[in-house]
């Protein structure tokens, strides 16, 4: 028994010996598994770290590469606004030659243009001309006396004229088309208005002022267009055009008369007001004509020809050495300078040599081919000095220094001066030139002009006035 518990003892000894190895060794396991997730966590932060690093990297990239973008942008823009500064310094050389003109069509789509302005002064004549035919009503109605009746027809018929100068300016700003609408909306509705005033000051207020301005912003417009869309048929469609003043006068009257008598003062005045309202529908065709490009003219070279050889003629000479005055000039005196169209040549003293000197004809044709050039480049610079005329400019009517005249151009000797139409309608184009520029520009250039009080200096003007 004590051997088989002896034999049992000995066989446990090196189980337990065995486990406790097995411990040591799984202990020594564990720790080398700690150590190694120790050291795969330092890992995973250092990875953690450098993936940090790299999307700061990117994100650094990222901000480098908009940089890049903004800069090429940048650049491109820059590139964009050479070529843009570079465009514009070729149009404005480009300009220096080059004007924008309306050219009138003489006849067309201008014979319609004709027949509305026709229209146009067939009411608003006719109808001033046979205001007399409700006088009487309109006196028995407000019980006022013939005189303050008169006032509202003469204060229509002044206004309608007195307007001219506003009406000349709104058409040269916004266009003779919009201005003739809105002057037939308000004539119209200020005539419609007339028949509901309570006294006869309230009647002179609304039909003599605010109708009689309207009235003459439908006008002017009409006057205006024929100049415009006429230069060598002008005479012509100027006749049709004031035709309708003497068709009105003779066609409206009875027409006015039926209709006061049918409906009464009131409602024939307010169909009256309906008619004049149908003057927009006149005033629509007036459509402004699209501008075109035309070169400046300069002199041509025979002129210049002529001119030199008027220089080269009167001028000092040297000959044998000696300074001879020329005695064809205002008793030998030398004129400060002669104009070619605007450009000054500066006197010049022509060199003869003697006889034996054989460069003779050399110098005189150097001088003389000098002189040319001096000719052509200043009266070139000269025909450019003036401001060109815009697009925008060109369609403005009042800026044509014609448009009013309603007679034949023909005569003029402005227009016979010109080698064609083109070319007087750019020299007959002024457009006065401006400090700063605003918008309400060509307004004050057509008020300015149409209330120039200078010419009551003239007697001739007077005369006409009186």
């Amino acid at each position: 028994m004590t051997d088989e518990i002896e034999r049992y003892v000995q066989d446990e000894e090196p189980e337990e010996k065995k486990s406790n190895t097995l411990k040591i060794n799984e202990e020594k396991d564990e720790k080398k598994s700690n150590v190694f997730k120790v050291e795969q966590d330092k890992v995973e932060k250092k990875f953690n770290v450098l993936k940090d690093e790299q999307e700061k990297i990117e994100k650094k990239f990222g901000i480098l590469k908009d940089d890049q973008e903004k800069i090429e942008n940048k650049f491109d823009k820059s590139k964009d606004d050479q070529k843009k500064i570079e465009n514009k310094s070729n149009k404005l050389d480009d300009d220096d030659e080059y004007d924008f003109i309306t050219v009138p069509p003489d006849g067309g789509f201008g014979w319609i243009v004709v027949l509305a302005c026709c229209i146009i002064n067939l009411i608003l004549d006719g109808f001033f001309f046979s205001f007399g035919n409700i006088s009487d009503k309109v006196q028995s109605y407000f019980q006022a006396q013939e005189w303050a009746v008169s006032l509202v027809i003469s204060l229509a018929c002044g206004f309608y004229m007195l307007s001219a100068p506003l009406a000349s300016a709104l058409c040269n700003k916004w266009g003779c088309r919009r201005v003739g609408i809105i002057g037939s909306v308000i004539a119209a509705f200020s005539v419609a208005a007339s028949i509901l005033s309570p006294n006869i000051v309230v009647m002179w207020l609304l039909f003599g002022l605010i109708g009689g301005i309207g009235m003459g912003l439908i006008y002017l417009p009409s006057l205006v267009m024929v100049g415009y869309y006429f230069e060598e048929k002008r005479a012509i469609a100027t006749g049709i055009v004031t035709a309708g003043t003497g068709i009105g006068t003779v066609a409206f009257s009875p027409f006015i008369k039926l209709l006061f008598n049918l409906f009464g003062w009131k409602t024939g005045l307010f169909l009256v007001a309906i008619i004049i309202l149908c003057c927009a529908i006149c005033c629509a065709f007036m459509r402004p004509l699209t501008p075109v490009r035309k070169r400046r003219i300069l002199p041509p070279p025979e002129e210049i020809e002529d001119t030199v050889q008027k220089i080269m003629t009167p001028t000092s000479s040297i000959k044998g050495g000696k300074l001879t005055p020329a005695t064809s000039i205002r008793g030998g005196k030398l004129t400060p300078a002669t104009s070619i169209r605007g450009a000054k040549v500066t006197p010049t003293i022509v060199i003869i040599p003697s006889p034996h000197d054989e460069d003779s004809t050399l110098t005189d044709m150097a001088l003389e081919d000098d002189i040319k050039k001096r000719c052509r480049t200043e009266s070139g610079v000269s025909n450019r000095s003036r401001q060109s005329i815009r697009a925008e400019d060109a369609v403005r009517p009042l800026y044509k220094e014609d448009v009013l005249y309603q007679g034949d151009t023909r005569n003029l000797p402005e227009f016979q001066s010109q080698p064609d139409i083109p070319t007087y309608i750019q020299q007959t184009t002024k457009v006065p030139e401006a400090v700063e520029e605003t918008k309400m520009k060509a307004f004050w250039d057509a008020l300015r002009t149409m209330t120039n009080f200078h010419l009551l200096r003239d007697k001739k003007i007077i005369i006409i006035c009186v």
